[in-house]
C-alpha cells in the first residue's frame, strides 16, 4: 500500500504557506523603502559633507553644473563628464574668483565622494546646485535637488532628514538646503 498526502492535507498546507506570504511580505516590502529613503538621505548628507568640505578647501563651493553631473566631488572642474574636458559651468563665470580654475588645481585635494551619486533609487538623478543669488523663491544657497519622487516618499524624507525641505516654485522637485549663504 502507497502511503501519499491526502488532496484536503495539500490545500492545508498551501493555505499555510500562503497566510505565511501575506503576512511576510508587506514587511519585506516596507523594509526595501526604509533602504532606500536611508540611501538618498546618505546621498544627500555624503554631498553635503562633500560641499561643505570643498568649500574648506577651496574657499568657494563649487560651481553649478548640469543635473547628474559631478560637481566637482570626485574629479576636479574643470572637466566634462561627456569627453573628459573642457566642462565649463554658467554659474562659475559670474560668481567664481576669475582664476577659479587655477585655484582647483592648486588646491582641489579631493576626492571628496568616492563616486557620484548616478541616480536616487526612484530612478531620477541628484541635481547639485548653486545659487548665490537664490532662485525660485529660495534664499542663497547650495542645494541638492531630488527629482520624481512621490509625495508619499518626500514626506517620508522630510520626516527623517538632516536638511530642511524646500520646495517653492517646483512642481516635481524637492530641494535640502545644504548651506546657506
Amino acid at each position: 500500500m502507497k502511503k501519499s498526502f491526502t488532496l484536503i492535507e495539500l490545500i492545508v498546507v498551501i493555505a499555510i504557506i500562503a497566510i505565511l506570504a501575506a503576512i511576510i511580505a508587506p514587511n519585506a516590502f516596507k523594509a526595501i523603502e526604509k533602504a532606500k529613503i536611508s540611501e538618498v538621505i546618505g546621498d544627500v548628507k555624503a554631498m553635503g559633507s562633500a560641499t561643505l568640505t570643498y568649500y574648506a578647501d577651496m574657499g568657494f563651493f563649487p560651481p553649478d553644473v548640469v543635473k547628474d553631473v559631478d560637481p566637482g566631488f570626485v574629479k576636479p572642474l574643470p572637466y566634462s563628464a561627456i569627453n573628459g574636458s573642457g566642462m565649463e559651468s554658467t554659474s562659475a563665470a559670474t560668481t567664481h574668483p576669475s582664476n577659479w580654475k587655477d585655484m582647483v588645481n592648486a588646491s582641489w585635494d579631493g576626492p571628496y565622494l568616492d563616486t557620484y551619486p548616478a541616480a536616487c533609487p526612484w530612478g531620477d538623478g541628484y541635481d547639485y546646485d548653486y545659487w548665490p543669488n537664490g532662485r525660485h523663491n529660495l534664499g542663497p544657497g547650495v542645494y541638492i535637488g531630488l527629482r520624481g519622487l512621490p509625495n508619499t516618499i518626500v514626506n517620508k524624507l522630510n520626516n527623517q532628514s538632516i536638511f530642511a525641505p524646500l520646495s517653492a516654485g517646483f512642481t516635481d522637485s524637492t530641494e535640502y538646503l545644504v548651506s546657506s549663504l
